[in-house]
Protein backbone atom coordinates (compact mmCIF):
# COMPACT_ATOMS: atom_id res chain seq x y z
CA UNK A 1 0.00 0.00 0.00
CA UNK A 2 1.20 3.66 -1.35
CA UNK A 3 1.68 6.50 0.82
CA UNK A 4 -1.42 8.19 -1.04
CA UNK A 5 -3.15 5.37 -0.28
CA UNK A 6 -2.34 5.74 3.24
CA UNK A 7 -3.59 8.60 3.77
CA UNK A 8 -7.02 8.14 2.10
CA UNK A 9 -7.51 5.07 4.26
CA UNK A 10 -6.24 7.40 7.46
CA UNK A 11 -8.83 9.85 6.13
CA UNK A 12 -11.67 7.46 5.80
CA UNK A 13 -10.30 6.14 9.27
CA UNK A 14 -10.62 9.63 11.09
CA UNK A 15 -13.80 9.96 9.28
CA UNK A 16 -15.64 6.24 11.28
CA UNK A 17 -13.90 7.55 14.36
CA UNK A 18 -15.69 10.74 14.83
CA UNK A 19 -19.08 9.32 13.71
CA UNK A 20 -18.70 6.78 16.66
CA UNK A 21 -17.77 9.53 19.09
CA UNK A 22 -20.51 11.58 17.80
CA UNK A 23 -22.79 8.30 18.59
CA UNK A 24 -21.11 7.90 21.89
CA UNK A 25 -22.24 11.58 22.72
CA UNK A 26 -26.17 11.02 21.59
CA UNK A 27 -26.15 8.28 24.11
CA UNK A 28 -23.65 9.30 27.02
CA UNK A 29 -23.88 7.76 30.31
CA UNK A 30 -25.41 10.73 31.87
CA UNK A 31 -28.54 10.53 30.60
CA UNK A 32 -31.20 8.06 29.19
CA UNK A 33 -33.26 9.11 26.28
CA UNK A 34 -36.32 11.19 27.18
CA UNK A 35 -37.74 12.72 24.13
CA UNK A 36 -38.12 12.02 20.67
CA UNK A 37 -35.87 14.63 19.79
CA UNK A 38 -33.22 12.75 21.28
CA UNK A 39 -34.05 9.75 19.75
CA UNK A 40 -33.85 11.12 16.66
CA UNK A 41 -30.48 12.39 17.23
CA UNK A 42 -29.63 9.06 18.08
CA UNK A 43 -30.79 7.28 15.05
CA UNK A 44 -29.22 10.08 12.90
CA UNK A 45 -25.89 9.04 14.53
CA UNK A 46 -26.45 5.73 13.92
CA UNK A 47 -26.91 6.39 10.26
CA UNK A 48 -23.77 8.15 9.82
CA UNK A 49 -21.80 5.50 11.25
CA UNK A 50 -23.29 2.84 9.44
CA UNK A 51 -22.88 4.95 5.82
CA UNK A 52 -19.34 5.74 6.89
CA UNK A 53 -18.48 1.87 7.49
CA UNK A 54 -20.33 0.92 4.35
CA UNK A 55 -17.95 3.51 2.30
CA UNK A 56 -14.86 2.43 4.20
CA UNK A 57 -15.57 -1.58 3.62
CA UNK A 58 -16.56 -0.48 -0.33
CA UNK A 59 -13.30 1.20 -0.50
CA UNK A 60 -10.44 -1.43 1.37
CA UNK A 61 -12.64 -4.62 0.90
CA UNK A 62 -9.49 -5.84 2.63
CA UNK A 63 -11.43 -4.82 5.96
CA UNK A 64 -14.28 -6.53 5.66
CA UNK A 65 -14.89 -9.10 8.19
CA UNK A 66 -17.78 -11.03 9.21
CA UNK A 67 -16.86 -10.45 12.86
CA UNK A 68 -17.40 -6.44 11.74
CA UNK A 69 -20.16 -6.87 9.78
CA UNK A 70 -21.74 -8.78 12.75
CA UNK A 71 -21.43 -5.99 15.14
CA UNK A 72 -22.44 -3.58 13.23
CA UNK A 73 -25.86 -5.28 12.85
CA UNK A 74 -25.80 -5.78 16.79
CA UNK A 75 -25.45 -2.18 16.92
CA UNK A 76 -28.77 -1.50 15.58
CA UNK A 77 -30.92 -3.46 17.39
CA UNK A 78 -28.83 -1.90 21.16
CA UNK A 79 -29.76 1.55 19.31
CA UNK A 80 -33.32 0.44 18.77
CA UNK A 81 -33.31 -0.76 22.09
CA UNK A 82 -32.13 2.15 23.63
CA UNK A 83 -34.25 4.58 22.25
CA UNK A 84 -37.04 2.58 22.92
CA UNK A 85 -35.86 2.18 26.29
CA UNK A 86 -35.45 -1.16 26.75
CA UNK A 87 -31.67 -0.89 26.86
CA UNK A 88 -29.58 1.18 29.20
CA UNK A 89 -26.72 3.64 28.03
CA UNK A 90 -23.73 1.59 29.84
CA UNK A 91 -24.60 -1.57 28.08
CA UNK A 92 -24.55 0.37 24.21
CA UNK A 93 -21.37 2.38 25.39
CA UNK A 94 -19.52 -0.41 26.43
CA UNK A 95 -20.58 -2.21 22.99
CA UNK A 96 -20.11 0.73 20.85
CA UNK A 97 -16.67 0.45 22.21
CA UNK A 98 -16.02 -3.42 21.34
CA UNK A 99 -16.71 -2.65 18.07
CA UNK A 100 -14.28 0.28 17.74
CA UNK A 101 -11.94 -2.50 19.32
CA UNK A 102 -12.64 -4.72 16.76
CA UNK A 103 -12.36 -2.65 13.56
CA UNK A 104 -8.61 -1.44 14.83
CA UNK A 105 -7.42 -4.68 15.04
CA UNK A 106 -9.16 -5.67 11.76
CA UNK A 107 -7.29 -2.34 10.48
CA UNK A 108 -4.14 -3.27 12.09
CA UNK A 109 -3.97 -7.21 10.24
CA UNK A 110 -4.95 -5.30 7.23
CA UNK A 111 -2.27 -2.61 7.09
CA UNK A 112 0.15 -5.85 7.94
CA UNK A 113 -1.39 -7.37 5.10
CA UNK A 114 -1.61 -10.74 6.53
CA UNK A 115 -4.58 -11.28 8.15
CA UNK A 116 -5.16 -14.12 6.61
CA UNK A 117 -2.44 -16.11 8.88
CA UNK A 118 -2.77 -14.67 11.98
CA UNK A 119 -2.00 -17.30 14.71
CA UNK A 120 -4.91 -16.66 17.57
CA UNK A 121 -3.28 -14.49 20.03
CA UNK A 122 -1.80 -17.56 22.39
CA UNK A 123 -2.87 -15.66 26.10
CA UNK A 124 -6.21 -15.96 24.73
CA UNK A 125 -7.59 -19.07 25.81
CA UNK A 126 -11.03 -20.82 23.87
CA UNK A 127 -14.25 -20.14 25.25
CA UNK A 128 -14.60 -23.86 25.51
CA UNK A 129 -11.72 -26.53 25.28
CA UNK A 130 -11.07 -29.07 22.57
CA UNK A 131 -10.17 -32.78 22.31
CA UNK A 132 -8.38 -32.45 19.34
CA UNK A 133 -5.33 -30.26 18.33
CA UNK A 134 -7.13 -27.73 15.99
CA UNK A 135 -4.74 -25.29 13.55
CA UNK A 136 -5.56 -21.69 12.67
CA UNK A 137 -9.24 -22.43 12.10
CA UNK A 138 -9.93 -20.03 15.30
CA UNK A 139 -10.26 -22.56 17.73
CA UNK A 140 -7.16 -23.88 19.90
CA UNK A 141 -3.44 -22.78 18.14
CA UNK A 142 -0.85 -24.98 18.91
CA UNK A 143 0.88 -22.22 20.48
CA UNK A 144 -1.91 -22.06 23.35
CA UNK A 145 0.12 -24.85 25.52
CA UNK A 146 0.17 -24.56 29.16
CA UNK A 147 4.12 -23.54 28.86
CA UNK A 148 5.26 -21.04 26.63
CA UNK A 149 8.86 -20.95 25.64
CA UNK A 150 8.99 -18.38 23.03
CA UNK A 151 5.51 -16.95 21.72
CA UNK A 152 3.46 -14.92 24.25
CA UNK A 153 6.74 -14.31 26.54
CA UNK A 154 8.39 -11.09 28.04
CA UNK A 155 11.46 -10.50 25.98
CA UNK A 156 13.04 -9.85 29.22
CA UNK A 157 11.70 -12.95 30.80
CA UNK A 158 12.61 -15.02 27.69
CA UNK A 159 16.06 -13.74 27.29
CA UNK A 160 16.91 -14.65 31.41
CA UNK A 161 15.49 -18.54 30.30
CA UNK A 162 17.91 -18.64 27.55
CA UNK A 163 20.43 -16.28 28.19
CA UNK A 164 20.90 -14.72 24.50
CA UNK A 165 20.85 -10.94 24.23
CA UNK A 166 18.62 -11.17 21.09
CA UNK A 167 15.87 -13.52 21.01
CA UNK A 168 17.15 -16.53 18.89
CA UNK A 169 13.80 -16.65 16.80
CA UNK A 170 14.70 -13.18 16.07
CA UNK A 171 18.10 -13.59 15.22
CA UNK A 172 17.72 -16.85 12.98
CA UNK A 173 14.87 -15.52 11.32
CA UNK A 174 16.80 -12.40 9.71
CA UNK A 175 20.15 -14.09 9.36
CA UNK A 176 17.78 -16.31 6.88
CA UNK A 177 15.84 -13.70 5.35
CA UNK A 178 18.83 -11.43 4.62
CA UNK A 179 20.44 -14.98 2.73
CA UNK A 180 17.52 -15.76 0.98
CA UNK A 181 15.19 -13.43 1.43
CA UNK A 182 15.96 -9.90 0.63
CA UNK A 183 15.35 -9.86 -2.49
CA UNK A 184 12.17 -11.59 -2.69
CA UNK A 185 9.28 -9.53 -3.91
CA UNK A 186 7.28 -8.06 -0.99
CA UNK A 187 8.88 -9.84 1.68
CA UNK A 188 6.87 -9.29 5.03
CA UNK A 189 4.17 -8.12 3.31
CA UNK A 190 3.23 -11.31 1.20
CA UNK A 191 1.31 -13.83 3.18
CA UNK A 192 2.40 -17.45 3.84
CA UNK A 193 0.23 -20.43 3.92
CA UNK A 194 -0.92 -21.17 7.33
CA UNK A 195 0.39 -24.78 7.61
CA UNK A 196 3.36 -23.73 6.93
CA UNK A 197 3.72 -20.21 9.42
CA UNK A 198 1.71 -22.92 12.02
CA UNK A 199 4.40 -25.69 11.89
CA UNK A 200 7.38 -23.05 12.16
CA UNK A 201 5.76 -21.75 14.96
CA UNK A 202 5.76 -24.79 16.26
CA UNK A 203 9.03 -25.29 15.95
CA UNK A 204 10.52 -22.56 17.66
CA UNK A 205 7.99 -23.54 20.49
CA UNK A 206 9.81 -26.87 20.63
CA UNK A 207 13.39 -26.34 20.24
CA UNK A 208 14.02 -22.65 19.58
CA UNK A 209 17.96 -22.44 19.02
CA UNK A 210 18.24 -25.39 16.56
CA UNK A 211 15.18 -25.08 14.06
CA UNK A 212 16.25 -25.09 11.00
CA UNK A 213 15.31 -22.40 8.22
CA UNK A 214 17.41 -23.87 5.45
CA UNK A 215 14.92 -25.39 2.97
CA UNK A 216 11.96 -22.48 4.33
CA UNK A 217 10.33 -19.76 1.95
CA UNK A 218 11.40 -16.84 2.89
CA UNK A 219 7.45 -15.30 3.21
CA UNK A 220 6.98 -18.46 5.74
CA UNK A 221 9.74 -16.62 8.09
CA UNK A 222 8.84 -13.43 7.81
CA UNK A 223 5.47 -14.45 8.84
CA UNK A 224 6.48 -15.99 11.89
CA UNK A 225 9.03 -13.24 13.04
CA UNK A 226 5.77 -10.31 12.89
CA UNK A 227 3.93 -13.24 14.56
CA UNK A 228 6.57 -13.24 17.29
CA UNK A 229 6.90 -9.43 17.56
CA UNK A 230 2.79 -9.02 17.79
CA UNK A 231 2.48 -11.31 20.30
CA UNK A 232 5.04 -10.03 22.80
CA UNK A 233 3.02 -8.76 26.22
CA UNK A 234 4.80 -5.91 25.97
CA UNK A 235 5.63 -4.54 22.63
CA UNK A 236 9.32 -4.01 21.75
CA UNK A 237 9.39 -0.72 21.90
CA UNK A 238 8.02 -0.65 25.31
CA UNK A 239 4.49 0.63 26.87
CA UNK A 240 5.87 3.48 28.68
CA UNK A 241 8.03 5.26 25.92
CA UNK A 242 4.98 4.72 23.34
CA UNK A 243 3.62 8.47 23.93
CA UNK A 244 6.80 9.81 23.00
CA UNK A 245 7.66 7.71 19.90
CA UNK A 246 4.29 9.29 18.55
CA UNK A 247 4.93 12.88 19.63
CA UNK A 248 8.24 12.87 17.69
CA UNK A 249 6.01 11.75 14.59
CA UNK A 250 3.49 14.59 15.20
CA UNK A 251 6.90 16.51 14.95
CA UNK A 252 8.18 15.21 11.93
CA UNK A 253 5.37 14.87 9.19
CA UNK A 254 6.14 13.22 5.41
CA UNK A 255 6.24 16.69 4.24
CA UNK A 256 8.50 18.19 6.91
CA UNK A 257 11.65 20.43 5.77
CA UNK A 258 13.35 20.19 8.91
CA UNK A 259 17.10 19.29 9.48
CA UNK A 260 17.42 15.61 9.60
CA UNK A 261 20.28 15.67 12.06
CA UNK A 262 17.51 17.53 14.51
CA UNK A 263 15.20 14.50 14.27
CA UNK A 264 18.31 11.81 14.26
CA UNK A 265 19.23 13.32 17.75
CA UNK A 266 15.43 13.89 19.53
CA UNK A 267 14.72 9.90 18.11
CA UNK A 268 17.66 9.11 19.19
CA UNK A 269 17.10 10.57 22.68
CA UNK A 270 14.25 8.28 22.78
CA UNK A 271 15.48 5.04 21.77
CA UNK A 272 18.17 5.29 24.09
CA UNK A 273 15.63 5.66 26.98
CA UNK A 274 14.76 1.25 26.54
CA UNK A 275 15.96 -1.23 28.46
CA UNK A 276 19.40 -2.75 27.41
CA UNK A 277 17.27 -6.02 26.01
CA UNK A 278 14.64 -4.07 23.94
CA UNK A 279 17.50 -1.77 22.53
CA UNK A 280 19.34 -4.35 21.23
CA UNK A 281 16.21 -6.60 19.41
CA UNK A 282 15.31 -3.39 18.25
CA UNK A 283 18.90 -1.97 16.74
CA UNK A 284 18.99 -5.66 15.37
CA UNK A 285 15.22 -5.62 13.59
CA UNK A 286 15.69 -2.20 12.54
CA UNK A 287 19.25 -2.12 10.90
CA UNK A 288 17.85 -5.31 9.13
CA UNK A 289 15.08 -3.34 7.82
CA UNK A 290 17.00 -1.04 6.73
CA UNK A 291 19.48 -3.77 4.77
CA UNK A 292 15.82 -4.40 3.14
CA UNK A 293 14.89 -1.47 1.59
CA UNK A 294 18.10 -0.90 0.03
CA UNK A 295 17.06 -3.59 -2.18
CA UNK A 296 13.57 -1.99 -2.54
CA UNK A 297 13.98 -1.62 -6.48
CA UNK A 298 13.82 -5.14 -6.47
CA UNK A 299 11.46 -6.39 -3.49
CA UNK A 300 9.13 -3.02 -3.20
CA UNK A 301 9.88 -2.97 0.25
CA UNK A 302 10.65 0.58 0.62
CA UNK A 303 10.69 2.36 3.92
CA UNK A 304 6.80 3.52 4.25
CA UNK A 305 5.92 0.46 3.29
CA UNK A 306 8.31 -1.50 6.15
CA UNK A 307 7.14 1.42 8.34
CA UNK A 308 3.28 0.19 7.24
CA UNK A 309 4.32 -3.60 8.47
CA UNK A 310 6.16 -3.10 11.35
CA UNK A 311 4.18 0.03 13.06
CA UNK A 312 1.14 -1.05 14.83
CA UNK A 313 3.36 -4.59 15.85
CA UNK A 314 6.38 -2.79 16.95
CA UNK A 315 4.36 0.32 18.76
CA UNK A 316 1.35 -0.15 20.81
CA UNK A 317 0.17 1.23 23.76
CA UNK A 318 -2.21 -0.47 26.51
CA UNK A 319 -5.71 -0.34 25.98
CA UNK A 320 -4.55 0.76 22.25
CA UNK A 321 -7.32 -1.19 20.59
CA UNK A 322 -10.18 0.06 22.97
CA UNK A 323 -9.61 3.15 22.20
CA UNK A 324 -11.17 5.52 19.23
CA UNK A 325 -8.68 7.75 19.47
CA UNK A 326 -6.17 5.46 19.01
CA UNK A 327 -7.52 4.30 15.54
CA UNK A 328 -5.26 7.23 14.47
CA UNK A 329 -1.94 6.21 15.46
CA UNK A 330 -1.74 3.90 12.91
CA UNK A 331 -0.09 6.73 11.06
CA UNK A 332 2.76 8.04 13.11
CA UNK A 333 3.25 4.48 13.99
CA UNK A 334 4.10 4.18 10.85
CA UNK A 335 5.98 7.10 10.43
CA UNK A 336 8.34 6.52 13.45
CA UNK A 337 9.37 2.92 12.17
CA UNK A 338 10.00 4.67 8.76
CA UNK A 339 11.88 7.30 9.77
CA UNK A 340 14.02 5.11 12.36
CA UNK A 341 14.84 2.92 9.31
CA UNK A 342 15.47 5.83 7.40
CA UNK A 343 18.09 7.11 9.65
CA UNK A 344 19.81 3.74 11.50
CA UNK A 345 22.61 4.18 10.61
CA UNK A 346 22.92 7.01 12.82
CA UNK A 347 20.90 6.13 14.96
CA UNK A 348 22.43 2.75 15.66
CA UNK A 349 26.15 3.54 14.42
CA UNK A 350 27.76 1.58 17.36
Amino acid sequence: MEQEQIAILAQNVYEFKEALKRLINAVSLDHEIKNKEAQSTAHECLSDVLKILKNLLEKHPGLQSTEILLKAQKLVHLVQAYTSGNQGSRELYDFINKLATSFSLRLSEYLMGDSDTCVPQIHEEPSTPSTKEPGLDGKRSPLQKPKQQTFGIELEKHLNMTGAEVPHIVVKCINEIDKRGILVKGIYRVSGVKSKVERLCREFETDEKNVDLSETHPNIIANVLKLYFRQLPQPLFTYQLYSEFLRFALNWPCNTNKDPHKGIEELQQIIEKLPKHYYATVKVIIKHLKRVSDHSECNNMSTGNLGIVFGPTLLRTIGTHSSLSSLMDTVHQTRTIELMITWSNHLFNA
